[in-house]
């Protein structure tokens, strides 16, 4: 189902006045979150998100008829919380604050992870659009082409896996079998742009290039491949000889549009730091491609770059103007927003749990479901900024992808990120793209859900990993299930009996088996007294017949 405008939006909705959370953000230095952090401005995506907005009770939005917010990327649903505006009231202790649910499965609100300020607080904004959303002529002026493209072949280390071990770990084979390949569902890229590829097929369309448009480009054409590697993640379909590589939601349609760029740079150098996105890109013209892929009627939106800010700097002109665009893709046209949470590097703390300096942006607004990264131990990564905000993590490092160069068609594991030499790919940026897929599969499977709610549910069905209440600095409520997300049926979710999921596959309910195991222990208990008597009359008889026998001589 399409989400066209706010009643379309509002009719996805179950139930329930749709809340604003507080939501406001700071931004720095925006940069792509990849296998490289090592100068700034990085694309490194660093997206921190609160976790659960439903601490925010708001005010409805305007045109829109209940549902929940999302998380703002990720609000939990049907929380109570602050008024809109306003934060909620922060309880001693570290314990729920009152009214809170006694759903072990709801993660523990925001107002409760409020530790000594190390959570951002934005002030409010209303949802909007900024002016002058498509590229321009006057964008491409302001940057200029310095570092040469990267060339098909050319990403691969000696040997090449043909699939990362994050397919093994998010059973993909499994959801293979479910047959959730995102079908029907629009996956906008908000990137470095994204080739063209043969695991793409006519799955790939552009929506606009905000660096270097000149000659037809519409945000299909990536000149350093990291979006092109994002977009493989999500939505690659089998090709070729070697057909064991693929996307977690590989029938999704994808949008690629072009926002930021570590191979062109500022061309006068006259972009204020704290505005900048990676070399090329800055806050502005990120929340113009945001509100310019919500507009594409795409259902997701990923982001897989950032702003680092200080934790405090959360009233800037950039930084409202950047949050109002989030807010118009989630609360108006009903978008999940998908962002990384961010490298560490020079200038970009990965923050520790008592002692949180840095957030970025967008990931740390509330409407934004922010990811962190893990490894193949389990752990999380070294380079994953950590924050209250983070939502949810996944696989982020050993990552295999397509070939992101121009024209490449095959697979790729190494990434020169910077124009510095080649590095495996790892990063933020490649961990949220296997969430955004997931959004997608959720999407497909639960077309009722509007936004928040589909990040409610990625958050809810996560892998916990400890912490208090089931969320942990840095990890939120845990490792992504996709799996778990499509099938588990929620504490609060009537059961949909009888359902077919796409692809024909028949999903098992959650169901209560006592009166199975009633009727089953009353049959049982037939059969025993069954048994009991045909075993007493068998015994009575054979005793009758031996009293009447003659007794034999010998």
């Amino acid at each position: 189902m399409r989400r066209k405008d706010m009643t379309m939006a509002a009719s996805r909705r179950s139930g329930g006045a749709v809340r604003r959370l507080a939501a406001g953000a700071t931004v720095a230095v925006v940069t792509l979150v990849g296998p490289s952090l090592s100068t700034a401005p990085l694309l490194t995506g660093v997206a921190v998100a609160q976790e659960d907005q439903q601490d925010g009770e708001g005010v409805e939005d305007p045109g829109q008829d209940g549902g929940h917010e999302d998380f703002t990327d990720q609000g939990d649903q049907g929380q109570p919380g602050a008024e809109d505006g306003g934060d909620a009231e922060v309880p001693e202790g570290d314990g729920p604050a009152a009214g809170d649910t006694e759903d072990p499965d709801r993660p523990r609100s925001e107002a409760d992870r409020r530790l000594n300020g190390n959570v951002p607080t934005f002030p409010d904004v209303e949802p909007a659009a900024p002016p002058g959303v498509p590229p321009s002529a006057s964008d491409w002026a302001l940057f200029e082409h310095r570092t040469a493209c990267i060339i098909p072949g050319a990403s691969t280390s000696g040997s090449l896996p043909p699939q990362s071990w994050a397919h093994d770990y998010l059973r993909f084979d499994e959801l293979a079998r479910m047959g959730a390949t995102g079908a029907g569902q629009r996956v906008a890229v908000v990137d470095t742009g994204v080739n063209r590829h043969p695991s793409f097929g006519d799955r790939l369309s552009g929506a606009g290039d905000y660096i270097d448009g000149r000659d037809g480009r519409d945000g299909t054409y990536d000149c350093e491949g990291h979006g092109t590697i994002v977009a493989g993640l999500i939505g690659a379909a089998p090709f070729g000889n070697d057909s064991r590589f693929r996307g977690i939601a590989p029938g999704v349609e994808l949008v690629g549009i072009r926002n930021v760029s570590n191979y062109y740079q500022d061309a006068n150098d006259d972009i204020p730091q704290e505005e900048k996105v990676a070399g090329a890109g800055n806050t502005d013209i990120m929340a113009r491609a945001i509100v310019q892929a919500a507009n594409q009627d795409v259902d997701v939106i990923n982001l897989s770059q950032s702003s680092c800010q200080p934790i405090t700097d959360v009233e800037s002109p950039y930084v409202q103007r950047l949050h109002a665009a989030v807010k118009y893709a989630v609360h108006v046209r009903d978008v999940v927003v998908v962002a990384a949470s961010g490298n560490g590097a020079d200038g970009c703390s990965t923050n520790t749990a008592d002692n949180v300096t840095h957030m970025t942006l967008p990931g740390a607004f509330p409407e934004v479901l922010a990811v962190g990264a893990t490894d193949r131990t389990g752990a999380l990564a070294e380079f994953s900024v950590q924050g209250w905000w983070v939502d949810v993590a996944a696989p982020g490092t050993e990552v295999t992808s397509v070939d992101p160069a121009p024209g490449g068609d095959g697979l790729a594991n190494m990434l020169d990120i910077q124009g510095n030499g080649l590095e495996p790919i790892q990063g933020t940026s490649f961990a949220a793209p296997y969430v955004a897929g997931t959004a997608a599969l959720v999407r497909e499977r639960f077309p009722a859900l509007s936004a928040m709610e589909v990040v409610d549910r990625i958050k809810r069905t996560a892998q916990q990993t400890g912490g208090v209440n089931g969320v942990a600095f840095g990890w939120g409520t845990g490792v992504v299930d996709p799996v778990a997300a499509l099938t588990r049926t929620l504490p609060d979710e009537e059961p949909s009996s009888g359902t077919l999921f796409h692809g024909g596959v028949h999903y098992l309910e959650e169901r209560d088996w006592t009166p199975t195991i009633v009727a089953v222990a009353g049959a049982g208990g037939g059969i025993g007294l069954l048994l009991l008597t045909v075993f007493v009359t068998r015994t009575l008889r054979h005793t009758r017949e031996r009293d009447r026998a003659p007794a034999g001589g010998g």
